[in-house]
Formats: structure tokens, sequence, C-alpha cells
């Protein structure tokens, strides 16, 4: 059993994590849009199968093109769909 000390309670409070979602499904739509547009820094999606920000997101390339235009780094990197992994 872990120790609930103030030291813990602070570390808890300076967490970075805010939401937690089951599976990208799950994530509203409306969230996927602000994070891309309001993004600063740098934008990575790593997928075997990214069909679904295309299918969910019409303006997806245009939001990343946005990003990139403002000096967002952006990296994509998709699997291979023969490979192993991705079937």
């Amino acid at each position: 059993m872990l120790a609930r000390t103030p030291a813990r309670r602070d570390d808890a409070a300076r967490s970075e994590l805010v939401e937690v979602y089951p599976d990208r499904a799950s994530v509203p739509r409306e969230l996927w849009l602000r994070l891309l547009d309001e993004v600063q820094e740098h934008v990575d999606v790593l997928v075997f199968s990214g069909t679904f920000y295309a299918q969910t997101q019409p303006k997806i390339s245009a939001l990343l093109a946005a990003s990139a235009g403002r000096g967002v780094q952006v990296r994509l990197c998709f699997g291979n769909p023969g490979s192993d992994a991705s079937r």
C-alpha cells in the first residue's frame, strides 16, 4: 500500500494526466479538433492504420498543414500494412 503523504499529493497535483479514454473512438471529435487547432510545439502521430483520422476528421490535412505553417513540428509515421504487426 502506498503512503498518502503531503509530498505524494503535491506530486499528483502537478500531474499532466487530465483524462483517459479506453480507445481513440471514445475521444470526442471536438477534443481532437481543439488539440490540433491549439498545438504549439509538435504533433507526433504513430499508427498502423490512420484511416480513422480522415474518416472522423475530414479537415485533418488542413489542420496539420496549418500547424506546420505556424512552425509546429509535425511527424507522421504509418506502419507497413503488409507487416505482421499490422495484420
